[in-house]
């Protein structure tokens, strides 16, 4: 089963932690919302049911969200139906270079092998005019989180050795914040890589 088809099938599962979700990001909104553009157009890639995109749009931004399970789309047109969402692969989407003024993606990059994850940050770095955010998984190690990623068979313990080093390959500049105890914001300046 590829992860489209995952996610298209544990959306109704995903979907019953939204509150939950828009209430962890908008307490890291007011947290750390200063090293971000503080109003503007954002673009959420991955969005899931909409939990980031929410809180962006509660804080002023317009927002767009994308994902490529229609099922998540489905629930995130419910949850929230001042956004608009979109079914889209975040490694190849239908918007004009330079168009917002932030892209997030929440949990996205720890499923991807690393030559798509790459493709993901350089679609980051075409569509922002001023920063991108990733919200994912620190080097620190959960052995819930270890399970279960090993279960879905994504890529989170090639990210978790092997992340921040690409992202420093992309982007010129990378400000780690950490979000709690397992996750950072990783804050992304496009530009010459170092």
């Amino acid at each position: 089963m590829g992860h489209a088809q995952l996610f298209h099938r544990i959306a109704p599962i995903y979907q019953l932690f939204f509150g939950h979700q828009v209430r962890n990001y908008n307490r890291l909104l007011a947290k750390f919302g200063h090293h971000l553009p503080m109003a503007g157009k954002a673009l959420d890639i991955g969005c899931g049911p909409g939990g980031l995109a929410t809180a962006l749009y509660r804080r002023g931004y317009e927002v767009t969200g994308v994902d490529f399970a229609p099922a998540m789309i489905k629930y995130a047109r419910r949850l929230e139906p001042n956004i608009e969402f979109i079914q889209a692969d975040g490694r190849e989407l239908p918007f004009s270079d330079h168009s917002f003024d932030l892209v997030t993606a929440a949990y996205v990059a720890h499923g991807l092998p690393p030559q798509e994850r790459i493709s993901l940050y350089e679609e980051a770095v075409r569509l922002t005019r001023g920063m991108v955010l990733l919200h994912d998984y620190s080097r620190r190690r959960n052995p819930l989180t270890d399970a279960v990623e090993w279960m879905e068979g994504g890529n989170y313990f090639s990210f978790v050795r092997e992340g921040e080093a690409e992202l420093n390959q992309v982007f010129a500049g990378v400000k780690i914040v950490e979000a709690s105890y397992w996750s950072n914001w990783y804050i992304c300046t496009p530009g010459t890589a170092k």
